[in-house]
């Protein structure tokens, strides 16, 4: 039973190692969200700016909440649509560079540095976990040399 139990906890290192990085890393995730926030804010002050005409885009609350729906990429054609029929003619062809370069910001980058924040914490975890195992060993081989040395003395 009890070897049973130790393959069950070596087969769950990983996963030991996973949640515990997610725990190292939620205070730079925090701060990762944070500035997030702040980013998202600046934009819709653009956006309701630039798209003024446009419903979702009719005053900064509206805004952000459009842009929140364009972030998670829920009816954002909708919303594409009506900021581009809000805009002049001249400007028309050129409104899907401003979605395209949020969308890309916020929905592909801010997930991949969440995600290589908490590997990077993982990859330390586990960097640690295996230098600790190393000092052990190394420490377990001296007091069984120092025993040997010992056991030689006594003969």
């Amino acid at each position: 039973n009890l070897s049973k139990a130790l393959r069950v906890f070596i087969l769950m290192r990983p996963i030991y190692f996973m949640l515990w990085g997610c725990v190292q890393s939620a205070r730079v995730i925090m701060w990762l969200n944070v500035v997030t926030g702040i980013l998202l804010f600046m934009i819709a002050v653009v956006a309701a700016s630039l798209f003024s005409e446009s419903w979702y885009f009719q005053d900064i609350y509206h805004s952000v909440i459009s842009l929140f729906r364009v972030v998670t990429l829920r009816d954002w054609v909708i919303i594409y649509e009506s900021a581009r029929e809000s805009v002049a003619e001249s400007l028309k062809p050129y409104v899907w560079i401003f979605f395209v370069c949020f969308i890309f910001l916020f929905s592909m980058m801010t997930m991949s540095v969440i995600r290589a924040v908490v590997m990077e914490m993982v990859f330390a975890l586990a960097r640690d976990f295996d230098k600790e195992a190393k000092a052990d060993a190394q420490r377990l081989h001296l007091v069984k040399c120092q025993r040997a040395a010992a056991a030689i003395c006594k003969l």
